[in-house]
């Protein structure tokens, strides 16, 4: 076979070009109608990584016999250089669909400081030749910092180790460099170790005996080629700090003598009980005595997770107590402390504390929150609306004057009980096809809620403005019960051939709510714009569930066009962490309706990836490219197995007691161990679980934005991440370099960040209050001016809340489908309200350890620490197959 180079072709295609415009010959009429019935698409991610392996699919359209193409990423300006390359051969026996895969090695290409790389994208062949400007990322692989335990106290030492990945989430073997830093930025230590396993080992840090206190950082990166980096924080505190307003006699006595005899006025009882280390009364005590780890645990259990206008003023609040080892306390007596954290700070309420006694392990209060918050200055439910109760349990055993305590930060004041978002519904529509919308009602701390009447609204406006009802108040096709399973409840749409912009309201229709306390939502949804009025629409709504490994999926295509009848193939392409992973071909089948396009998802599309589906299509004068995409959530699970057994016929052990670990991996691995005594997460819950912590981390790998479609079919592609050449009539005109608007869909960070730039501008702390405030998503329809209306504090209060408020809709109004649930990150995970703040002593964790276990299983003898309590082991394994772990409990 020969093959032509690019000026050949090139001076081939003007002769014949030339030939038509002089002679207008039939054979040039054949021609013409030739390169207008051919064509082809070259799909790459919109940036290439140093050092990671990138899939570049090619597919051509109209050929009938084979021929070459070869794909290369050469040296931005000059071409000289060929960094990679790759051939294939489009056939129809692949349907004229293949794909190459290229690596940009860091020696090509040696990252500086100061510039921005980049490289061109090539493809030749026979019958085209094309070339892109690509970016080039030195983001490479992941990293995961790992302490033994979240706090310290002076002159204990950090156990830290680190897992380094490639973009395979195989062992990176490079060199890691860690860095601590205090809580005022300064670098305290810097150590660099080799990695050999993918599991990096570090010294122990040793806290000086005089630290600073509070938290700290350990940074992560590696020594040289990318820019790869991750932060984990610890704190350092001090034990046995008292209140400076509680007298030590206090530690001594009863519950009854707390509260009237043990202070000289009841100015002095408020300060001591407002104090914002809690360091007082009960809570002093396992300082001042210097206990140890607690002896029981507390468990905070309010009625329910928010506090709505029938509860406002009698809510019911239990506290239990009970040993380690599972026996309930007899008696004891609880001292119930109250705040309101509003926008990341927290304000106690001195006068709401109770003081009661646990009997059999369980005591019960009803709670008056309006009376309580009234004398913070709050009058109404409203003014709270998003805020959260703070509870603290402090409990002092009757008999042996054990003490420990406990904090809830999980119930939310809500005028409204229920949360809105959408489902699997992108806001683009198409004219002329149906648009599904998938609606999930929450509670306000983000559970599924079912048998929830839910109501749809909804009207089309043409490009002249012109209004249709399409779902109006009161149909029958409006309103739906939410599914007892997750939530969500399905409405159909059919939307009009000369829709422009789609308006529709979704919201709660509880017969037990007034109206007002209804939740209620209005979005927006654009129509994509084809110069032909080709369309494709994929519903992914009807059939959405959350995916695992292994399923096979079937989504719904819809096509739409007055040239249907020339659609002959779907074509589509999978995107997972900014890399393509799967692509395709399925052949059409005349005269349906819709047709499923059926793929399995692997683990290369862990924790999420995009679904492209693209066709082309032959007009009167050109070929069209006409696409759409979905986002698809993917069950957070990590490759591989590792499986750990103790053992042992029994469920309680003893201390000091020897037992067999047993460790079976589906590969030879290293598997690293880890153990921790449940008290270290303070009983009253841990926060978000370590996996769900490195999906996050994964999933910012991503390239694309919101949760798919787009304005056109080169909006879908660059929001799936992707760039692409092609003569069907679409060109990626952006400059490869920049990115959209959305850049990765909202992250906490991103927001976060920006939100606290924007409060420092305020040098007063109260005023800075009032702006973070303003910030919070509001559940009800109501503009920033509205709520600002009911602050009853000093103008620069409200114009700064105002002004916060308004700061941070237009944040939100970045991301389109900002009210959409794409992932695991939206704003209010940032504040972690449900993580416990830990305010005990902690023991040395134990079983530190990194074993080889090879052929696959490993048996090792440990000694249990002697002291009565749950012990956590954690294991993570990870092999050149992929990275895994599991957790059990002894």
């Amino acid at each position: 076979m020969v093959y032509l180079f690019p000026y050949a072709i090139l001076q081939r295609n003007t002769r014949n070009w030339l030939n038509c415009l002089l002679f207008r010959n039939s054979s040039c009429l054949q021609f013409m109608a030739y390169t207008k019935s051919v064509s082809y698409v070259l799909t790459a991610p919109k940036i290439f990584r140093v050092g990671a392996s990138q899939k570049v699919v090619v597919q051509a359209f109209g050929y009938e016999k084979e021929f070459p193409v070869n794909i290369a990423i050469r040296s931005f300006p000059d071409k000289l250089a060929v960094y990679s390359s790759g051939h294939v051969s489009l056939t129809p026996a692949n349907k004229f669909q293949d794909a190459v895969t290229l690596t940009l090695q860091p020696t090509d290409l040696p990252r500086t400081d100061n510039s921005v790389k980049y490289v061109y994208l090539e493809a030749i062949s026979p019958h085209f030749t094309r070339s892109k400007k690509m970016p080039v990322s030195y983001e490479n692989g992941f990293l995961f910092i790992h302490t033994d335990k979240p706090i310290y106290t002076p002159d204990q030492s950090v156990k830290v180790r680190v897992y380094s990945l490639n973009e395979e989430l195989q062992p990176a073997r490079r060199e890691t460099v860690l860095t601590f830093v205090d809580p005022e930025g300064v670098k305290v230590d810097i150590e660099e170790e080799e990695d050999f396993t993918g599991i990096v080992s570090f010294p122990d840090f040793k806290i000086p005996p005089n630290p600073k206190y509070g938290i700290w950082k350990i940074e992560a990166k590696y020594k040289k080629n990318f820019v790869t980096s991750a932060v984990a924080k610890f704190e350092v505190k001090e034990y046995g700090k008292v209140c400076p307003y509680c007298e030590p006699s206090l530690l001594y006595v009863s519950s009854e003598k707390f509260v009237e005899d043990n202070f000289t006025t009841q100015d002095e009882m408020q300060k001591c009980l407002s104090c914002p280390d809690a360091k007082c009364g009960a809570s002093a005590t396992a300082d001042h005595l210097g206990l140890s780890l607690p002896s029981f645990s507390i468990i905070i259990q309010p009625e329910s997770n928010f506090i709505s206008s029938d509860k406002f003023e009698n809510f019911r609040i239990v506290v239990k107590a009970s040993y380690f080892y599972n026996k309930k306390l007899a008696s004891a007596d609880v001292f119930l402390r109250f705040g309101i954290i509003e926008a990341a700070e927290k304000r106690m309420m001195p006068r709401a504390m109770h003081v009661t006694r646990i009997e059999n392990g369980v005591a019960e209060i009803n709670f008056n929150c309006k009376k309580a918050v009234s004398s913070i200055g709050f009058q109404s439910l409203e003014e709270l609306d998003g805020s959260y109760l703070y509870i603290v349990a402090s409990v002092l055993e009757s008999t042996g004057g054990l003490s420990s305590e406990a904090e809830f930060a999980g119930v939310r004041f809500a005028v409204s009980p229920y949360k809105l978002s959408l489902v699997a519904t992108p806001l683009f529509v198409k004219p002329g096809l149906p648009f599904f919308i998938k609606v999930q009602v929450k509670d306000t701390v983000d559970d599924f809620v079912g048998n929830i009447p839910v109501t749809v609204t909804a009207k089309s406006m043409s490009e002249q403005m012109d209004e249709t009802e399409l779902i109006s108040e009161g149909l029958e096709s409006g309103r739906r019960k939410t599914s007892m399973n997750d939530g969500t409840a399905l409405f159909v749409v059919n939307i009009p051939s000369d829709s422009k912009t789609l308006e529709f309201q979704v919201k709660t229709a509880d017969p037990r709510l007034s109206d007002e306390n209804q939740a209620t939502k209005t979005y927006e949804a654009r129509a994509y714009s084809s110069l032909s009025q080709s369309y494709l629409y994929i519903d992914w709504a009807s059939n959405h569930k959350i995916l695992e490994v292994g399923d096979f999926i079937s989504i719904n295509v819809y096509p739409h066009s007055p040239y249907i009848h020339k659609i002959h193939h779907y074509s589509y392409l999978i995107t997972s962490k900014g890399k393509l992973v799967s692509f395709g071909t399925q052949k059409r089948i005349k005269d349906l309706e819709y047709e499923h396009l059926t793929f399995q998802i692997t683990q290369e599309m862990v924790p999420s990836a995009r679904l492209v589906v693209y066709y082309i299509v032959m007009g009167e004068e050109t070929a069209e490219l006409v696409a759409d995409s979905v986002w698809l959530n993917v069950e957070q699970k990590c490759g591989n197995s590792l499986d750990i057994k103790l053992q042992s016929s029994k469920e309680i052990l003893n201390p000091a007691q020897v037992v067999s670990l047993n460790m079976k991996t589906q590969f030879n691995s290293f598997v690293a161990l880890s153990s921790i005594d449940k008290a270290v997460y303070g009983v009253a819950g841990r926060g978000k679980r370590p996996m769900e912590k490195v999906m996050l981390h994964l999933e910012k790998s991503d390239l694309g934005c919101g949760a798919g479609g787009g304005r056109n079919n080169v909006d879908v592609f660059r929001k799936a991440g992707l760039t692409f050449l092609t003569n069907a009539n679409a060109d990626d005109s952006n400059e490869a370099g920049e990115t959209c608007n959305e850049v990765l869909r909202t992250k906490r960070s991103d927001f976060k960040e920006r939100i606290f730039k924007e409060a420092s501008r305020y040098a007063n702390p109260e005023i800075r209050k009032c702006c973070m405030a303003g910030v919070r998503a509001y559940p009800v329809t109501e503009t920033c001016n509205d709520r600002a209306q009911r602050i009853r504090k000093d103008q620069k209060c409200i114009s700064a809340f105002r002004d916060c408020c308004e700061f941070a809709n237009r944040l939100r109004e970045e991301e389109p489908n900002k009210l959409l649930i794409l992932a695991r990150m939206h704003f209010e995970a940032f504040l972690e309200l449900d993580e416990a703040q830990v305010r005990s002593y902690f023991p040395e964790s134990w079983l530190w350890e990194v074993h080889q276990v090879s052929p696959r299983s490993k048996t090792l003898s440990i000694t249990l620490p002697d002291s009565l309590t749950t012990w956590e082991v954690q294991g993570v394994g990870i092999s050149d197959k992929g990275r895994y772990r599991v957790l059990i409990r002894l």
